[in-house]
């Protein structure tokens, strides 16, 4: 019987010749040498792995080739095989694979908004052609990072007030640490101009403006983007513009000892926004004129008296409250 057990260090088959000459108990004059060869297949033998990838996104680890690599050694065409993932918390996703596979794949999902863990148990086996010989479990470290998934947000400014949104975990939804946000066009709503455009901003901002005599609002399509280089889906940020009120310089006339109102109106003598309520004061009245006060309300109302034979003029400053 001829025996033994040799190890192939290398990623390639080698041979080994013996050389054997036969010997009987009766020694026989025409006994004849004669050769084994063994081929030795080599089995892989790989270091432990590890890789990062983001939420929901397909992985794939291929160990290197190398007699031995940086992967250790992986002779050419090994395949795998492995059993389902064990998580750290927060992961999900992640299935066993039985049939030999060219690298190890799959897709995990992150719930947290910090990174987490997959180890899979991973079997290698040589191929077809340098034997099938499976080598010992080694394992791979899957870190999966995380997504930002942002609900929708909202603020309320006044017109050309600058606003600024800073999405908070978990109140906000999924926020990793450092994600940044990106949008690409101006928001879009009726009578509002302004706003800016954002690329890796970590604070969603701008100032709108707003032309309307009552609260419009206006939506902006912001994309994040978490360490990592993790996209998120995009999400909306409605900003709701309440107007001012901007009164332009009137002038009225009326007659001496008759009843008047002033009541500013939208569109001719400013944007007045609904519901504005105004104070007033007076800063002068000329000739000998009477009959104008201080006062507060929706319209001025007043009767002024004037003593002379020429016109004469009451001039009032308005300081219009917004609702």
């Amino acid at each position: 019987l001829i025996t033994g057990t040799f190890s192939n260090t290398s990623n390639n088959a080698h041979s080994v010749t013996f050389n054997i000459r036969p010997i009987l108990a009766i020694e026989c004059s025409n006994s004849n040498n004669f050769t084994v060869v063994i081929t030795v297949n080599p089995k892989p033998a790989i270091t432990a792995m590890s890789a990062i990838s983001c939420d929901g996104v397909l992985f794939q680890v291929s160990p290197v080739v190398g007699n031995p690599g940086v992967n250790g050694l992986v002779p050419t065409g090994t395949l795998y095989t492995w059993t389902a993932p064990t998580y750290t918390a927060s992961l999900s996703g992640g299935l066993s694979q039985t049939a030999n596979q060219a690298f190890l794949s799959g897709t995990l999902f992150n719930s947290s908004n910090t990174i987490q863990t997959a180890t899979y148990q991973v079997v290698p086996v040589s191929s077809p052609s340098l034997g099938n010989c499976v080598g010992a479990t080694f394992t791979v470290q899957v870190g999966i990072l995380p997504n930002a998934e942002v609900l929708t947000l909202s603020q309320t400014v006044c017109s050309g007030i600058p606003f600024a949104i800073t999405p908070t975990h978990p109140g906000d939804g999924i926020i990793p640490a450092n994600t940044t946000y990106s949008w690409t066009a101006l928001p879009t709503g009726p009578f509002i101009t302004g706003g800016n455009l954002g690329t890796s901003a970590s604070v969603i901002s701008g100032t709108l403006s707003s032309t309307s005599d009552i609260a419009r609002s206006a939506t902006f399509s912001v994309t994040p983007t978490s360490p990592g280089g993790c996209g998120g889906a995009a999400f909306s940020v409605v900003i709701t513009v309440r107007p001012f009120a901007y009164i332009n310089a009137m002038t009225r006339i009326f007659c001496d000892g008759v009843p008047f109102t002033i009541t500013p109106t939208h569109n001719i003598d400013g944007t007045i926004a609904v519901g504005t309520t105004f104070s007033w004061s007076v800063v002068s009245q000329t000739g000998g004129l009477t009959g104008a006060t201080n006062g507060s309300g929706t319209a001025l109302t007043a009767t002024l008296n004037n003593p002379t034979n020429v016109q004469q003029t009451a001039t009032y400053i308005f300081t219009p409250s917004v609702p």
